[in-house]
This record gives structure tokens, sequence and C-alpha cells, in this order.
């Protein structure tokens, strides 16, 4: 299990399981700070794509990411995609820009695994309106699970419209949710 204590373990992390490492387990023991106002630094979503979701265990550990920003076309998060055995749990996101076309949440662009235990307070999350799109605040798009999750960000989409974000994922493939 890889322990992740900086942002540059974080991005260490996310290009081995972009190149391939897809099971890779890994805990935070630290809080980390991506970036703030003045320094914005762009992440790589873990598992990019549905052909390199991720497989393995992250675990938050109750800490804070802090700063996430994240824009592309699709599958947009912390994690682009979690697989159907992936599982990110116990995490704190704050802060966050995630904007993109399609699939676009804070923990996922697209969760088929589990996401619990997990918050995402302060940010936002903007989707360009796209066809065949998602948006949510915790996961884009849910075939996965989805519990025990706190959500406090606006969600923009397209250009104008704008709402609060209390909802899990996007009514597109609406995910299990429960309260355990």
């Amino acid at each position: 299990m890889y322990q992740i204590a900086s942002g540059e373990e974080l991005a260490w992390f996310a290009a081995q399981v972009n190149a391939g490492s897809r099971t890779l387990d890994a805990v935070l023991i630290a809080d980390i700070e991506l970036g703030d106002a003045d320094t914005v630094r762009d992440f790589t979503p873990i598992g990019k794509s549905a052909a390199e979701s991720y497989l393995g265990s992250f675990s938050g550990n109750g800490h804070t990411i802090q700063g996430l920003h994240v824009a592309g076309t699709e599958r947009l998060g912390l994690f682009g995609v979690i697989g159907e055995t992936g599982c990110v749990e116990r995490l704190l996101l704050t802060q966050v820009s995630v904007e993109g076309k399609s699939n676009v949440g804070a923990v996922a662009g697209e969760n088929n695994g589990t996401i619990r235990a997990c918050a995402v307070l302060d940010g936002a999350v903007t989707q360009n309106v796209y066809a065949d799109s998602g948006i949510g605040g915790i996961a884009g798009k849910s075939s996965g699970t989805i519990a025990n999750t706190v959500v406090s960000v606006v969600m923009m989409m397209a250009l104008s419209l704008l709402c609060p974000a209390v909802c899990m994922a996007s009514s597109r493939g609406m995910p299990s949710l429960r309260n355990s």
C-alpha cells in the first residue's frame, strides 16, 4: 500500500495508475494542498479513461485534499474512472475546480465501483453541455455505489445555468444510494 503525503506523491500515483498499474492501493497520511487562488496546478485524473480505470483501494484516511483543479474534455475529477473493483473512501475535498464537457464530478467523472464516506466542500463543478453527458458533486456518472457522502459545491451547466449541488450524481446512470 502506497502512503501519500504530498501533491507530488499524489501526481506520481496517478501517473503509475495511468501507465497501467491499475490495482495499486494507496492511503493518504497527511492533508495535501494542491494549490490556492494564486497557484493553480492542473491535476491529471487517476484512471483517466474507461480502458485505464482505477481498480484499487484508495483511502483518504480522514485527510483533506485542498485546491484540486482539473480541466479537460471527459471523465474528470480526482479519479477519471473508478472501475468495478475500485473503491475510494474517507476523503474530504475542499476548494475544488473541475471543468469539462462530459462526466464531470469532484471525486470521479465516472464511478463503476464504490465511493463511500467522502465529502466535497467549497468549489465548483462545471460542465460545458455535451450530448450524453453527466455532472455531479461526487460523480458525473455512476453505475456503482455511492454511500455516506456530503456535497456542498456549486454546479454549473453551460454558461448560464447555475444550481446548488445537493445531488450525488447525474440522473443518467443513478447509483445505488444507502446509509450504512
